[in-house]
């Protein structure tokens, strides 16, 4: 378990993120499970992370250790966890974030609502600073710095 995705996943986050994913994790919209929880706060624990201990501490010792049931439970937390990344990386993105919504309203045939969705995404897209932080992302070398305004890509 300790070279899992699933465990590198969950030390990856910085403080903020961990306290946000408890948060997405606690959402009843995205998880309705306790156990997965707990799973999560096992390993965030920095403590022990044999396959044993993280069942004993989402299930107790008095259940018999399913070695299915923890894969299954480490799976459905990788998934939450990829979930909550796609989540917070749409929230950042704000033109990607305008987009969807206007494809949301369209979807819907809610048209006023659609095109004031729509003008919003051309509005953002056709700014001084979207247009100048896109071309930088597109002519400037990586390492030279983005212009004021910019969030600079993270370099991998």
């Amino acid at each position: 378990m300790e070279k899992s995705t699933l465990t590198t996943l969950t030390r990856s986050f910085s403080p903020i993120e961990t306290r946000e994913v408890r948060k997405f994790l606690q959402s009843p919209f995205f998880n309705q499970r306790q156990d997965v929880i707990l799973l999560f706060e096992h390993l965030i624990s920095g403590g022990e992370s044999t396959k044993t201990s993280a069942w004993d501490s989402v299930f107790g010792k008095d259940l018999r250790f399913e070695e299915q049931k923890l894969r299954l439970l480490m799976s459905y937390l990788h998934s939450l966890l990829e979930q909550y990344l796609a989540v917070k990386e749409l929230l950042s993105n704000k033109p990607g974030s305008q987009l969807q919504l206007a494809i949301a309203y369209r979807k819907r045939k809610m048209t006023a609502a659609f095109e004031r969705a729509r003008k919003n995404l051309s509005k953002t897209i056709e700014s001084p600073t979207f247009a100048q932080c896109k071309l930088s992302r597109t002519f400037v070398p990586s390492g030279l710095g983005s212009p004021p305004g910019c969030i600079s890509p993270k370099p991998y």
